[in-house]
């Protein structure tokens, strides 16, 4: 539905004035991001996913072993046979969880932290977390300050 959604979401308004999400880039704090998606193309600088990490796995290599963390990015960002809401934005990924279920506040703020020192414009934070806490809205908060 992605390529017959945007409308709903009012995307086509800011499109038909030329943002496209360049220079944009958007931190998914979620399962990871399937970087070798076609739509995604790659990790890297000259990929999609220019950066991140895996708060799980603890390595520099935030892919996804879920899905959903990849559909959120691929909404966001994706630019090959499908178009997401933003086409030319960058995405940072950040995995926290390896089913999207029981995610740790502490890899959630950790991640918040990370993102706003990696450069994130924007951070998207989709976890089926039903709840939050003070710590996380602090971390968020400080995000919000730190521009």
């Amino acid at each position: 539905m992605l390529d017959r959604s945007g409308k709903y979401v009012g995307a086509d308004y800011p499109r038909d004035l030329g943002f496209d999400g360049s220079g944009i880039k958007v931190a998914v704090i979620d399962t990871g991001v399937d970087y070798n998606h076609p739509d995604l193309f790659g990790f890297g600088l000259s990929g999609k996913v220019v950066g991140g990490y895996d708060f799980i796995e603890n390595d520099d290599s935030p892919i996804d072993t879920n899905g959903h963390g990849t559909e959120v990015a691929g909404i966001i960002a994706a630019n090959g046979s499908l178009k997401g809401i933003a086409p030319s934005a960058k995405i940072l990924a950040y995995r926290v969880s390896d089913t999207g279920e029981g995610v740790s506040s502490d890899l959630i703020i950790k991640a918040v932290q990370r993102a706003v020192s990696d450069g994130a414009n924007v951070i998207n934070i989709s976890l089926g977390v039903n709840r939050t806490n003070e710590r996380i809205d602090e971390a968020i908060n400080d995000a919000v300050k730190k521009g």
